[in-house]
């Protein structure tokens, strides 16, 4: 929907992989068909511009990773990159409703990493860190139609993380609740990004979870591939990955196997049937 709750923007999927942007100027109107996408393309409205006319949408049209785009629906056609990355997708934009402004745009590196646009915003993330520790994943889940509270949830490798309630006017972070409070973090096996080179020199990215407390040398290694084609792995809990190291193994995922971030090139010479590159003998010994 628009900025004034007009639902002008819709999708549609024809043969199970071709998708369908619909547009229409207002509600008055039947939806027209704007842009049809298939997997290896990629343009995603996230929300209209302030004056209802443009939207803003995470797009790899006519590129080879997906940035942040101003894009003009009734003309079909793109105005300008708001923001993007050299190495990864970027798909996610935050605002603020009631000052009308962008307020940052948001991709998953080795972690989740966000481009501060504006000032108030990026003081707002750094007094929340300045409690919470830079060692864990900050997410805002939600905010109140006044942008004074906000519900935040924080997680990582190790742990399913906690809700947080911070309050802007009192200037107060309240803790909420634990998300499972049974799981005992010193016993969750640590995620460590890596990054090693194919046999091509392509360089790989994925996540290596070792077994905690023991030597984790010349120990066998499960590769944990993940569906597709759009999606990658993100630095969490995964609870499967937690089971194997407790059984003296390694467990390693990828995030460039057919994948929107990091791969734009490996959907050629770098993979082969949709697997993972690997050299000869496994890298991370």
């Amino acid at each position: 929907a628009d900025h004034k709750g007009q639902l002008r923007v819709a999708f549609s999927v024809t043969d199970g992989v071709r998708n369908n942007v619909l547009y229409r100027s207002n509600e008055n109107e039947p939806f027209h068909k704007v842009l049809t996408t298939d997997w290896t393309e990629y343009m995603q409205p996230l929300f209209f511009d302030f004056d209802n006319n443009t939207v803003y949408a995470a797009s790899n049209l006519n590129r080879d990773k997906t940035a942040i785009v101003r894009y003009d629906l009734e003309q079909n056609k793109e105005l300008e990159v708001v923001y993007e990355h050299p190495e990864v997708d970027v798909y996610d934009l935050g605002y603020s409703r009631n000052r009308k402004l962008l307020t940052w745009a948001g991709f998953a590196n080795e972690k989740w990493e966000m481009v501060w646009l504006d000032s108030a915003a990026a003081r707002f993330m750094q007094r929340i860190e300045s409690e919470l520790g830079q060692d864990v994943e900050i997410r805002v889940n939600s905010i109140d139609d006044y942008e004074n509270r906000f519900v935040i949830r924080t997680y990582s490798d190790r742990s399913l993380g906690s809700w947080y309630l911070y309050d802007y006017q009192t200037d107060l972070l309240t803790k909420l609740a634990d998300v499972n409070d049974q799981i005992d973090v010193e016993q969750m096996a640590e995620m460590r990004p890596i990054s090693f080179a194919a046999r091509d020199g392509m360089p790989i990215h994925g996540y290596l979870t070792l077994p905690p407390g023991r030597d984790t040398k010349n120990l066998p290694v499960i590769v944990n591939p993940h569906g597709g084609p759009r999606t990658r792995n993100y630095w969490a809990l995964i609870p499967k990955c937690n089971y194997w190291p407790t059984e003296a193994m390694r467990c390693f995922k990828s995030t460039t196997e057919d994948q929107p971030d990091m791969d734009a090139p490996l959907r050629m010479p770098g993979s082969k049937n949709g697997e993972v590159p690997f050299n000869a003998t496994f890298p991370m010994g």
